[in-house]
């Protein structure tokens, strides 16, 4: 963490959630356990139910945007920093310089009723929650979909430089 902000740089890295784990373990127990028979032991099967609580993922069914992640001598900003687009469109996000960026939304200033669906679309690129994974190389980019969103506007930040006003505005018309 950074005095100055209290957020920490590496945003988008998080321990496994507690069931997860728990299935990893048995896992690996099993397999310590069927190697010390000297007989051979039938494969064990883990099944996994996919946890699905929420609304699908919706994909990009237009236009594709580009937003830039950029430090300069004008600070850490994405460029354009607000961006308006129709319903159904994808905002591309692409790492031009100052490395780590990431793209997370807060709650409280992204429309009601918006959050499940944003975080399903989010979901596809890896993200947890509201925030998309953070991006270390020069030309990673990633797109959001706006697909399924209510209209209205979507404020977001690049968490490791939030303290430094790297935020903008999705307009989802």
């Amino acid at each position: 963490m950074t005095p100055e902000s209290g957020i920490s740089r590496w945003t988008g890295c998080s321990p496994l959630p507690l069931p997860d784990v728990r299935i990893a373990a048995l896992a690996a127990l099993c397999l310590i356990v069927s190697g010390c028979d000297s007989r051979a032991a039938a494969p064990v099967r883990i099944t996994v139910a996919a946890r699905r609580t929420g609304p699908a993922p919706q994909l990009v069914r237009g236009a594709t945007h580009t937003v830039q992640m950029v430090m300069d001598n004008e600070g850490f900003r994405f460029d354009p920093s607000y961006i308006t687009v129709p319903q159904g469109d994808g905002v591309r996000f692409v790492m031009v310089s100052g490395v780590p960026h990431n793209v997370a939304f807060d709650d409280r200033f992204i429309p009601r009723g918006s959050r499940a669906q944003l975080t399903a679309n989010l979901a596809v690129l890896g993200a947890r929650d509201l925030a998309s994974p953070v991006v270390t190389t020069i030309d990673s980019a990633f797109v959001v979909s706006t697909s399924g969103l209510p209209r209205g506007d979507y404020l977001f930040y690049c968490g490791p430089h939030r303290s430094l006003n790297m935020h903008g505005v999705i307009t989802v018309r």
